[in-house]
Order: structure tokens, then sequence, then C-alpha cells
């Protein structure tokens, strides 16, 4: 997380693109904290590591997908 903002929004970035994001269900997130995050709504908090991995499985899916 980039930065938190007014009204329980935070401005997160993917793979270089900025939005702002809802944090209701993640209140305790704070700037630099990673977060998972579904279609506007931060849902949890992550690890460094965690996070990684999850990258990292998304990337295979992605991969796997766009060659069959």
């Amino acid at each position: 997380m980039l930065e938190r903002l007014p009204d329980g929004l935070a401005k997160v970035d993917f793979g270089g693109v900025r939005r702002s994001v809802s944090v209701a269900f993640t209140p305790e997130a704070k700037e630099g904290d990673w977060v998972l995050v579904h279609v506007g709504f931060a849902l949890a908090t992550l690890d460094e590591d965690e996070a990684q991995a999850t990258l990292e499985l998304l990337g295979e899916a992605l991969d796997a997908e766009l060659s069959a």
C-alpha cells in the first residue's frame, strides 16, 4: 500500500498501475504493507514472502492460460 487516503481508501500499486481501493476490511493496513485486493477491496494484509509467493502463483496461472 502506497498511502492511506480519506474516507477509508488507500492508494495501491498493481505492477505499476496505481488505483484507489477500500480498506474497510483491513483497517490495520498501513503504508508499506502488502495487501490482497479483489474487486476494489483490500481483503487481507500479507507479509512480503507471502505476497511474492502469491504473485508467482498468479504469474504461473496466467502463463498457463495464455499457452492453452
